[in-house]
This record gives structure tokens, sequence and C-alpha cells, in this order.
């Protein structure tokens, strides 16, 4: 599957998910917005950028979190969440873009259960 492939089945992952928890989603047209969805829940309202991962053999799930061609720019504030999908154990796990510390390449090691399936603080944080 190619990585654009592999990014647009995260989206729909991401969408069918965030239904099922409740969400509203909403999506922009075309690729120019920093985020890929908008997500709301009564007057909790988030901007979403999502990533899917690929992984090394040391066990350690990667996201590329750069933006653009060849991952060199960073996201503005117009990001409230990374969700990122970690295909080898099939979970979410969501930053806020602090979280990540400006990282282009974002690590997590596969046994961290660390926002792992945080969907809770996707409510309790009102941006």
């Amino acid at each position: 599957m190619s990585n654009k492939s592999r990014g647009e089945w995260a989206e729909l992952q991401f969408a069918a998910d965030a239904k099922r928890h409740g969400w509203e989603i909403f999506i922009p047209f075309g690729d120019d917005c920093d985020f890929d969805m908008i997500i709301t829940k009564g007057k909790t309202r988030h901007t979403i950028q999502i990533k899917s991962t690929f992984t090394d053999l040391n066990g350690i799930s990667k996201w590329n979190i750069g933006k653009g061609q060849n991952c060199k720019g960073r996201y503005n504030d117009s990001v409230d969440w990374f969700a990122l999908w970690d295909d080898t154990i099939k979970h979410w796990r969501f930053f806020k873009p602090v979280d990540t510390n400006g990282q282009k390449t974002f690590r997590v090691h596969q046994t961290n259960t660390n926002n792992l399936e945080n969907w809770h603080d996707l409510e309790t944080h009102d941006d």
C-alpha cells in the first residue's frame, strides 16, 4: 500500500472510530488545510491531523509529523491534536502538538500505554 493510500485509510478509520465515540465529523475539501478533520461533541471542537505509523525492528512506532513534502515544515496553531494510528498494535494515540516537542519524526515504544486509545483526553481538553 502506498503512503498516500495508507494515509487515506487512516483518515477513514479515524472518522469511523470517532463517530463510534460520539463525535460529529467535518472534513475540509481539498488538501490546503493544516488539519484533516474537525470533530465536535457538544461544545467541544478540535482540529485533528491524522498520521499512520511505520515501525522499526526494535518495537518502536514512528510517525512523520512534519508538514509538507519531505516533512520539513511544522504545523501551526491550527492543529489541536495529532491522531496517530499505530498499525502494529491496531490502536490510536492522541497527542497535542506541544507534546511532540517540535519533532518531525515522533517515536513511541509499542509497550508504552500512555496516550493509548485516550479518547477521553479529547473530551476533557477543550481548546
